[in-house]
């Protein structure tokens, strides 16, 4: 072999070298890119995974806020039927009373309700049913027993109105008390909705 052909081979042996080498280099980057686009991949991928189950707890959040606040309103809702039952019950009961026992409970109505408005003459408004125990001496006999020495009067008028008990108005118009059955059992409201909300809880 001449000197020109070993020179041919020796350059020859040596591009094949570099060119190994290039192509190896090549070949490491490009698995490195490849590997690094995988992770990449996989990062992007865990994070919409993250973004999209962020989303799906907001999402069941606000169905199970929705879901709450829908059974609250339904509770009051059901509670509030429960006590206008109650309070209706109880004025049928009252309506339907008699004898010494409506009586005994038009005396108690009115002795509160003269004390209320206090010593003044009044037009006092009753059902007709209890025409004929609500009188003005009636009245004036209770007004004695807590107003001693006070001359009052006092004008019945029958109303079919209302429900039994009494409305007590100063005949100059400035003062009202009403204590009818169903005004009463109104005031009594808050105390009846307590317990029926107690009843339900056991």
């Amino acid at each position: 072999m001449n000197q020109e052909e070993k020179l041919k081979q020796e350059i020859l042996a040596d591009a094949q070298s570099r060119a190994e080498k290039i192509i190896a280099r090549a070949r490491n980057e490009a698995d490195a890119m490849m590997e690094q686009s995988r992770k990449d991949a996989v990062r992007k991928r865990e994070a919409r995974l993250a973004d999209a189950n962020a989303k799906a707890d907001k999402a069941c959040k606000t169905i199970q806020l929705d879901i709450d606040i829908e059974i609250n309103r339904r509770w009051l809702k059901r509670q509030e039927q429960c006590i206008n039952a109650l309070l209706d019950e109880a004025l049928s009961e009252l309506k339907g009373m008699a004898g010494a026992r409506r009586q005994d409970s038009l005396r108690a109505l009115a002795d509160e309700a003269l004390r209320a408005i206090g010593d003044v003459d009044c037009v006092v408004t009753i059902h007709p049913d209890d025409a004929g125990f609500v009188t003005e001496s009636w009245l004036q006999s209770l007004a004695s027993s807590i107003y001693p020495g006070a001359a009052l009067r006092y004008e019945i008028k029958v109303d079919e109105g209302i429900s039994g008990g009494v409305v007590f108005e100063t005949t100059d118009g400035r003062c009202e008390f009403d204590n009818t059955y169903s005004m009463r059992l109104e005031r009594m409201r808050e105390d009846l909705r307590i317990i029926a909300v107690k009843a339900l809880l056991q």
